[in-house]
């Protein structure tokens, strides 16, 4: 991404979102179209934006919001839950800056370990798939399935069932 994000939405399906406050809209106005019932907390360098309410039961774990914060230094020691935005603290002039070149590399390596992994996960199922596909002793493994020759089996025809035999 070329253009400077204020903030960056870590949803908890895994998907970022990164966003900017619109000309005269507050950065508090623009986070909250993504987080609800809004709270806040200053992490160092950065602060999270989150649901104040861990308890209620619309909130999902969020594990890309436990690892990103993490990355940059801090746990939380409950875990996050929900949609959780990271910005840039505030200075004393009371200013935020756009998202600093590290923290946005940090959310995209979490975001690619988690392809990876993901990647990883399909391949091994495809295996398992792979291998319980061929339960037939007599199937070689090393023909080629797509050349062996289909024929239509004909539906037999019966006599009818006259009853008992006499």
């Amino acid at each position: 991404m070329s253009w400077p994000a204020d903030f960056v939405v870590l949803q908890p399906d895994g998907a970022a979102i990164y966003g900017s406050r619109e000309r005269d809209q507050g950065l508090q106005a623009a986070i909250r179209a993504h987080v609800p019932d809004l709270a806040t907390q200053g992490m160092g360098r950065v602060r999270a934006w989150f649901a104040d309410d861990f308890t209620s039961a619309a909130l999902h774990p969020n594990p890309l919001a436990d690892q990103v914060p993490a990355r940059l230094g801090y746990d939380h020691p409950s875990g996050w839950y929900g949609p959780v935005a990271v910005t840039m603290e505030e200075d004393v002039a009371g200013h935020i800056a756009p998202l600093a070149s590290e923290v946005r590399e940090t959310v995209n390596d979490v975001l690619a370990a988690a392809s990876e992994t993901e990647t990883r996960t399909a391949t091994s199922i495809a295996g398992i798939v792979d291998a319980a596909l061929i339960t037939d002793p007599d199937v070689e493994p090393e023909a080629d399935i797509g050349t062996a020759s289909t024929e239509s089996a004909q539906p037999s025809i019966e006599a009818p069932d006259t009853g008992a035999d006499r």
